[in-house]
């Protein structure tokens, strides 16, 4: 129901209405721009909690993650071949959209925030699909901070308005669990 580039365009829009420091450090003004995203995204989530009640995403949730099931199959020598490797076009013709992966673009930016480089990129994808839905939406709202909007501890601590310590055992907790589920 809402896009991500309208909920930013919205958050600099207030930002600008409410007055703004022109000469002010761009470490500033990015901080204030996540903390009002950040509270629109809160009033957000409490306006539109009742479809929880109201909207099954079961039905999403099961086809999310058989999206994210790998498929094996046996070539001609009884070797085990992902059927993702199959040159021959009859099978790769899905009936169905084939699922999007949020953080396809960004494998190597969440590598790096982990410090994980032994893992391939298609293990990578389908292992964070996953672990984003284990996480607990505050948790992965600093995830998000952290990998994606490269703030330190303490600018996701004014963001979130919570101390830098607890951010950062809550990243610490979270790099950890996502290490545990590579073995």
């Amino acid at each position: 129901m809402y896009k991500s580039h309208d909920i930013i365009d919205e958050g600099i829009a207030k930002f600008y209405e409410r007055g703004y420091n022109i000469d002010a450090d761009p470490a500033i003004i990015k901080i204030e721009l996540f903390k009002i995203v950040n509270t629109d995204l809160d009033e957000l989530f409490k306006k539109e909690a009742f479809h929880q009640n109201t909207m099954s995403t079961q039905t999403i949730l099961e086809d999310e993650l058989e999206g994210l099931k790998e498929v094996f199959t046996a070539d001609e020598g009884f070797e085990f071949i992902m059927n993702e490797e199959l040159s021959d076009i009859s099978y790769h013709q899905d009936h169905e959209e084939k699922p999007v992966f949020v953080y396809d673009d960004n494998n190597t930016s969440i590598q790096n925030a982990f410090e994980i480089s032994d893992i391939s990129t298609k293990r990578n994808k389908h292992l964070l699909g996953k672990y984003y839905t284990w996480l607990p939406l505050r948790v992965s709202d600093i995830v998000d901070l952290f990998v994606f909007g490269k703030l330190s501890f303490e600018e996701i601590a004014r963001v979130k308005n919570i101390e830098s310590k607890r951010v950062e055992r809550v990243l610490e907790l979270a790099i950890e669990d996502f290490k545990q589920h590579l073995i």
